[in-house]
């Protein structure tokens, strides 16, 4: 797998994983926008259509959620890493096929 592709999916788990963060404690998208200081159209682009935010949105939607930012990030790296590992596994040990008529 591409490194930059790698690296769109860790931007994407990172962003699902705020999103989780934030609708496990009842935060609403505006209220989020609202206190971060980020525009609301902002935050729903980005919950819609996870893209590669900058630190400062992070760390702005971190402060808001009181997460570690740098933990949702080791989460995600590790969700995506582990999930390409396991792809490559399924890859080189596909299941063997039957015969028909063999058991």
């Amino acid at each position: 797998m591409a490194k930059e592709i790698v690296r769109e999916e860790i931007c994407a788990e990172v962003v699902r994983l705020l999103v989780e963060e934030r609708k496990r404690l009842g935060i609403s998208g505006n209220s989020l926008a609202e206190k971060s200081g980020l525009s609301q159209s902002l935050i729903s682009s980005l919950e819609t259509n996870p893209w590669n935010p900058t630190l400062d949105t992070l760390l702005r939607i971190g402060d808001v959620l009181q997460v570690d930012v740098g933990e949702i990030i080791r989460k995600a790296r590790t969700t995506v890493l582990k999930k390409q590992a396991n792809s490559a596994i399924l890859t080189a040990n596909p299941k063997p096929r039957k015969v028909k008529g063999k058991p």
